[in-house]
C-alpha cells in the first residue's frame, strides 16, 4: 500500500508513496519532533487510510549557568558587599525569577545571624530579570544588591529560581566568614563625677567568645601609669549571648576606681581578646 509522512509545524518524519510491504515485512522511520516555542504542538500521521494523531509539549531549554560576583574575594563579618549575577552565555528568551540568601552559622549553639540580608528590603529573597539575547542579570532591577554580612562566623549562599527552566548548571555559590578577632566600631573614654575614668567600646564577636579584657595606662607625659589591669568578662559576655539570633554587636561601659589622684592618668589602650586572637584600640586620652 501507500506509506505518507505529513509534516505539521514542528513535526518531520518519512514522507514516501508507493511503498509496498509484503506478508511478514516491516519498516522502521523516525518522526522527530522540534518544538519552535514553548507550547502543546499537534500534528497528524497518515498512513494509507489511517490517520494517527501526534501530540506533544515544547519546553524552553534550561538558562546557561548563572556566574555570581562580590565585590571582595573574601568577605567578612561586619561588611557590607556588593553581589552581581551574569549567565554564562546568551539566554534566547526573557526570563525573571527569584533570588535567594541563606545563612548558616559555624557556631554550636547559635542559630542564625539576622542581620545577614539584602539591605534594601531587610529580606533575604530578591528578584531577577535577564532580557532575551542578553547575559547581564538585574537584581531588584539593579545591576548589583548590597548585602551585609552580619556579624556570626557561617557560611553564606546565593541561590536563583527562575522557575521552570532551570539552569544548566549549578544555580549557588557560597562565601565564608572565618572567626576573626573582634572588630572595634568605637571606643571612647570619660570620666565619672568623682573623676575615675571610663571606657566605652562596641563592637563585634563573631565567634561569641569575648571575655579576656587588658588595660594599659598612661600619665598624662605619656609614660606608663602603674602596672597592666587584666579582666576577664567572659561570663558576662556569655550571658550576652545566650540564645542570640541578631548577631553578636555589643556595647560596654568599663570603669576603674582609682586610689588616689585619677586626675593624673592621661590615656588608656585597651585589649580585647576572644577565641581567634586579640584586638587593640589606638591610645585613647581621657578628658
Amino acid at each position: 500500500g501507500d506509506l505518507l509522512g505529513v509534516n505539521v509545524n514542528a513535526w518531520s518524519g518519512l514522507t514516501r508513496s508507493s511503498l509496498t510491504l509484503l506478508s511478514g515485512q516491516s519498516i522502521t522511520f523516525t518522526i522527530t519532533f522540534n518544538p519552535p516555542q514553548a507550547r502543546c504542538i499537534n500534528g497528524v500521521f497518515i498512513m494509507g487510510t489511517r490517520t494517527y494523531v501526534l501530540s506533544g509539549t515544547g519546553f524552553l531549554s534550561p538558562l546557561p549557568a548563572p556566574i555570581f560576583t562580590v565585590d571582595s574575594a573574601t568577605p567578612a563579618s561586619g561588611e557590607q558587599r556588593k553581589l552581581s549575577m551574569r549567565l554564562s552565555a546568551a539566554t534566547t528568551t526573557a526570563v525573571s525569577g527569584t533570588l535567594t540568601l541563606a545563612f548558616a552559622s559555624s557556631l554550636t549553639g547559635v542559630a542564625d545571624d539576622a542581620a545577614v540580608q539584602f539591605v534594601a528590603t531587610s529580606k533575604r529573597l530578591a528578584t531577577f530579570t535577564v532580557a532575551a539575547g542578553a547575559t547581564e542579570v538585574l537584581i531588584n532591577n539593579q545591576a548589583s544588591i548590597v548585602f551585609s554580612t552580619g556579624t556570626t562566623a557561617g557560611r553564606i549562599a546565593f541561590t536563583a529560581d527562575p522557575g521552570i527552566l532551570g539552569f544548566n548548571g549549578s544555580a549557588s555559590a557560597s562565601y565564608t566568614l572565618s572567626p576573626a578577632s573582634i572588630g572595634i566600631n568605637s571606643a571612647l573614654t570619660g570620666r565619672q563625677a568623682n573623676g575615675d575614668p571610663l571606657v566605652f567600646i562596641s563592637g563585634f564577636d563573631n565567634t561569641y567568645s569575648a571575655g579576656p579584657m587588658s588595660f594599659a595606662f598612661f600619665d598624662r607625659s605619656g609614660n606608663a601609669f602603674g602596672a597592666v589591669v587584666a579582666a576577664d568578662f567572659s561570663s558576662d559576655f556569655k550571658k550576652f549571648y545566650q540564645g542570640q539570633t541578631s548577631g553578636s554587636t555589643f556595647q560596654t561601659r568599663i570603669q576603674f576606681p582609682v586610689t588616689g589622684d585619677s586626675a593624673v592618668i592621661g590615656s588608656v589602650e585597651t585589649t580585647l581578646t576572644n577565641g581567634a586572637g586579640s584586638a587593640k584600640t589606638q591610645r585613647l586620652n581621657f578628658p
